[in-house]
C-alpha cells in the first residue's frame, strides 16, 4: 500500500512539474523596433510578441537569427531558446539556457504624469520621487482602438513592475475604456537611449510550449 501510495505521489509531482513548465500562447505580435544610444544610431530590427490574454505572467520574445527567450514573472525565470521550422511549417524549439534573476526596478519611479497630447496620443512623465522637477523616463504612446483591452509595452528594457506602473498609470487616463491596442509608443530613458517600438501585424494563435527544466 505504502509503495502504492508513493508511486501516486511521484506521478502527481511529475504531472504538477510538467503542468507548471507549460506555456500557452494565443496572439502573436510582430513589432518592428528601432533604437538609438550613445554608440548605436536608428538600429532596427523586427520581432515577435507572444503572450496569454488570459495570464499576464509570462511573455515570448522571438529575435532575429532564430532565437528567443521566454521571460516568467511568476517563477522569475527567462528560458532561452534557438528555433527551428523544417519543409513542413513545423517548429522545434531547442532550449539552451534557464537563467534565474531577481525582479528589482532598474530606476526609481515614485511618480508618474500622463497627459493626453492628441486624439489617442499621450505622454508619460516619471520622476524618482514626488517633488522631483527632473523626469528619469518619458515616453509618447499612440493608441489605436480594439476589440478588447490589449494596452501592453511590448519591450521596454526595464522591470516588469515598471511596465505595469506606466500601464495602470496610463490606463486611469482612459476613463475606464481599455479597449485599445498600442499603435506605436517612443521611449527616452535619459541616458542617451532612445527606442520606437511599432506594431505591424497581430495575430491569433494557439501555441504551447512545454521546456523542460
Amino acid at each position: 500500500m505504502i509503495q502504492k501510495i508513493l508511486a501516486f505521489i511521484s506521478f502527481t509531482i511529475i504531472i504538477n512539474t510538467y503542468a507548471q513548465t507549460t506555456y500557452n500562447f494565443d496572439y502573436r505580435l510582430d513589432i518592428n523596433n528601432e533604437h538609438s544610444n550613445h554608440s548605436i544610431k536608428n538600429n532596427k530590427i523586427n520581432m515577435s510578441y507572444l503572450f496569454n490574454s488570459k495570464n499576464p505572467n509570462y511573455i515570448l520574445y522571438l529575435y532575429p537569427g532564430n532565437h528567443g527567450q521566454i521571460s516568467d514573472y511568476e517563477k522569475n525565470i527567462a528560458r532561452r531558446f534557438n528555433y527551428f521550422t523544417d519543409l513542413n511549417n513545423k517548429t522545434t524549439y531547442q532550449f539552451t539556457q534557464h537563467l534565474r534573476f531577481r525582479p528589482t526596478d532598474e530606476i526609481k519611479i515614485n511618480n508618474i504624469v500622463v497627459e493626453k497630447i492628441g486624439e489617442n496620443k499621450y505622454s508619460i512623465k516619471c520622476y524618482p520621487r514626488k517633488k522631483s522637477k527632473n523626469v528619469n523616463l518619458e515616453l509618447e504612446v499612440h493608441l489605436k482602438p480594439y476589440s478588447e483591452d490589449f494596452i501592453k509595452f511590448y519591450y521596454l528594457d526595464l522591470s516588469q513592475n515598471i511596465h505595469e506602473k506606466l500601464t495602470n498609470s496610463l490606463k486611469e487616463k482612459l476613463n475606464g475604456n481599455y479597449n485599445y491596442i498600442i499603435d506605436h509608443y517612443t521611449v527616452d530613458y535619459k541616458n542617451g537611449a532612445i527606442s520606437t517600438d511599432t506594431l505591424e501585424k497581430i495575430e491569433k494563435i494557439n501555441l504551447k510550449i512545454a521546456p523542460q527544466d
